[in-house]
């Protein structure tokens, strides 16, 4: 069965590689002590506080960032699909801080690029309600993926 293909004006892929192996990249998409140092961070030196990760299909995500004009953002997500080391799908709802665009849904795969130490990230956010709620998470994700970056050179300058 072919699959569909997302449609452009409602959904963004993004595609990273990172310095570091799988398992340090799924947890820092998954620990809630290092996902606060890089997500829902659209400034550097700004930092998201994480109220739950419970890392279950069903459980959920909730965190909040403060922007520059100390305005809070608060999302929820909640997991459907999980495959350790390999994928994480979860619904994505901004509850405050945000106009409201419905409910979108994220795919983050996770591959080993060969016998090398590094991975790649493919991230996958549909079913936004237009391209300018679009093109806003696009700007957000990209932030975040700059953050996860530096706080992954940072962690290995230190080994």
């Amino acid at each position: 069965m072919a699959t569909p293909s997302l449609a452009p004006e409602t959904s963004l892929q993004i595609k990273r590689t990172f310095a570091a192996p799988v398992p340090t990249i799924f947890d820092a998409w998954t620990k809630p002590e290092r996902l606060k140092k890089w997500f829902l961070m659209p400034n550097p030196g700004q930092e998201s506080t994480i109220h739950e990760v419970d890392l279950r299909v069903g459980g959920k995500i909730r965190a909040e960032v403060q922007n520059k004009e100390g305005k809070t953002h608060r999302l929820l997500a909640v997991f459907k699909e999980i495959v350790p080391q390999q994928k994480l799908v979860y619904t994505w709802k901004w509850e405050e801080g945000m106009p409201d665009g419905g409910e979108s849904l994220v795919t983050i795969l996770f591959r080993q690029m060969g016998e090398s130490n590094f991975t790649e990230v493919t991230l996958t956010h549909e079913r936004f309600p237009n391209a300018k709620v679009r093109d806003q998470h696009n700007m957000g994700w990209n932030a975040c993926l700059d953050g996860l970056e530096r706080v992954i050179g940072e962690t290995t300058a230190k080994h």
